[in-house]
């Protein structure tokens, strides 16, 4: 009763390992969901919870601009399933009891820091390996499109939300740049900004997609956080050149 918030970052974050064991990933993704809203609900608390979820949760998806904010998807694997029920979950709660909480759906988030799986932290694995190796590896075309969102804007944008929790009514909203860019485009940057910060460029290699991909890996999207910057006056302080431009000049001052 005496939390203003509470903000839950805890989650299993292996699709592969969460197709294969769905009682794990519930434990580990949805467990904790349910306790939280037990406890709100039995201390008739009127803290904030907000909820993080995941543009995957819309499912395979091939768009380019911006996604229409009641775009109804549908998971196609068991950790997003998860993802999305818990969004529902809180949805019906809310109803029935008057809780004051949200979902904030991220999109290939990147930046400063370690991930905790293997399995994620494309993007730092990708300007990591162009730093350390100069090479750059890319599967397919290097055409789909993704909305990358920097560590520190989605960092500011929790606090905007938490600033401004009493105006978030809707069940979910999309906290993105809604600027799509290639993995081509990506390569592009990294390289430009590489060489004005190294004075090399990384060599670029194109791939098969491996047996292990899955067309989740395949998407393109774009996030719509129109509703989002209305309500709370949040927007990316950064572009995906200038937080490029951040993460590898950080890097390189941290191993010096």
């Amino acid at each position: 009763n005496n939390f203003d918030y509470i903000l839950n970052f805890h989650a299993h974050t292996d699709v592969r390992y969460s197709n294969f064991n769905p009682r794990y990933d519930f434990f580990h993704n949805c467990s904790l969901t349910h306790s939280i809203i037990d406890a709100l609900i039995k201390n008739k608390s009127k803290a904030f919870f907000l909820n993080f979820g995941t543009a995957t949760q819309l499912g395979y998806t091939n768009i380019k601009s911006k996604i229409n904010q009641n775009y109804k998807g549908k998971p196609i694997t068991i950790f997003d399933l998860h993802k999305q029920y818990n969004e529902d979950y809180i949805s019906i709660h809310k109803k029935l009891f008057n809780l004051n909480a949200t979902t904030l759906r991220l999109s290939n988030v990147y930046g400063l820091g370690h991930a905790y799986s293997k399995n994620r932290g494309i993007i730092n694995k990708i300007i990591d390996r162009a730093i350390s190796e100069k090479k750059i590896i890319l599967y397919g075309d290097g055409n789909y499109v993704r909305d990358f969102i920097y560590l520190e804007d989605v960092i500011m944008g929790i606090i905007y939300a938490l600033k401004n929790c009493n105006k978030l009514h809707k069940d979910y909203y999309y906290l993105t740049t809604e600027i799509g860019k290639s993995f081509n485009d990506l390569e592009k940057i990294i390289n430009s900004e590489l060489y004005k910060i190294y004075k090399f460029t990384a060599k670029v290699k194109y791939k098969k997609w491996p047996n292990t991909s899955i067309i989740l890996d395949k998407r393109s999207f774009v996030g719509n956080s129109f509703l989002f910057k209305k309500v709370t006056g949040w927007k990316p302080k950064y572009s995906l050149r200038s937080a490029i431009r951040h993460y590898i000049h950080s890097k390189k001052i941290t191993n010096k």
